[in-house]
């Protein structure tokens, strides 16, 4: 009996560890610092900032443990295109329990477009 009660919380929670979310989208015609700035300031505001790299473009936060929150993992980059200031902005979203974790991707590429002042345009994701 304790077998068959492992087995099936293995296959309830473990598949749901990995649940992740990703967007992308573009930025054109600001410098890297502003955008450097803006995703500091969302990100700061809406998690703890557990690392960061300026020169490769990357914020990684977490969330902390509430009710309707697990310690979701959100990861930044910022990725420069050979183009003069043009960027696309990919964040990530990595629920630690997918039944009541929040996908953090899409209210993090709103957030940083509403800092940036862009237009609101998804450019893809998987």
């Amino acid at each position: 009996m304790k077998k068959v009660l492992l087995i099936l919380m293995l296959v309830m929670f473990v598949p749901a560890y990995v649940t992740a979310a990703e967007v992308s989208f573009d930025v054109e015609g600001q410098t890297y610092e502003q955008i450097w700035k803006a995703a500091i300031t969302v990100m700061s505001e809406k998690f703890v900032i557990k690392d960061f790299d300026k020169q490769k473009g990357e914020i990684y936060g977490k969330t902390q443990v509430r009710m309707a929150s697990w310690g979701e993992k959100i990861r930044l980059y910022i990725i420069p295109i050979e183009l003069d200031q043009h960027y696309i902005i990919t964040v990530k979203s990595k629920k630690k329990w997918g039944v009541t974790g929040t996908n953090w991707s899409n209210t993090v590429m709103l957030a940083l477009q509403a800092e940036l002042g862009e237009p609101i345009a998804q450019a893809g994701g998987p």
